[in-house]
């Protein structure tokens, strides 16, 4: 059964590639453990879509070191809750939810988000993050109580 599919990949003209999608499924996972430069191509294109606070196009393996030093400086908590990992032979997906405060102990704000990344001889080349609507928490649980419904329980009275 192996033997036709070589041969089917061959004549479809399809890369025989085995075990591509497992390296990039590593790869992803090491990267959101360690987010270190060594896992990056140094011309890695980051595009950032709308939502981010630094919207845009960047170019460099440094940028994200960048980019975490502004959330840093901008929010007093700050982290990226990591739901699924999803890997395919031309790089992968990341989804999960930010997490953030503006102030200690203020409201937690959360925003669902989807990175694209393109990978190429075992580097990240270029990565696209997306993110979704900004809602307020008391609590940045799993147990989250949206704000808008204690001011409807509020006004209620």
């Amino acid at each position: 059964m192996k033997l036709l599919n070589t041969i089917y990949q061959l004549l479809s003209g399809s890369p025989v590639r085995p075990g591509v999608t497992d390296l990039n499924a590593r790869l992803l996972n090491t990267w959101v453990l360690h987010q270190s430069i060594e896992y990056l191509h140094p011309q890695c294109i980051w595009q950032l879509g709308e939502g981010h606070i630094l919207q845009g196009s960047y170019k460099g393996y440094d940028f994200y070191k960048w980019y975490t030093q502004q959330l840093d400086a901008r929010y007093a908590t700050w982290t990226e809750a990591i739901e699924s990992v999803i890997s395919s032979e031309i790089g992968g997906i990341i989804v999960g939810e930010y997490q953030f405060q503006k102030e200690i102990d203020g409201l937690w704000q959360t925003a669902p988000f989807t990175h694209f990344y393109r990978i190429e001889n075992d580097q990240i080349t270029s990565v696209r993050m997306y993110m979704g609507a900004i809602s307020s928490h008391l609590d940045a649980g799993n147990q989250l109580i949206e704000i808008a419904s204690i001011q409807f329980f509020l006004s209620a009275n």
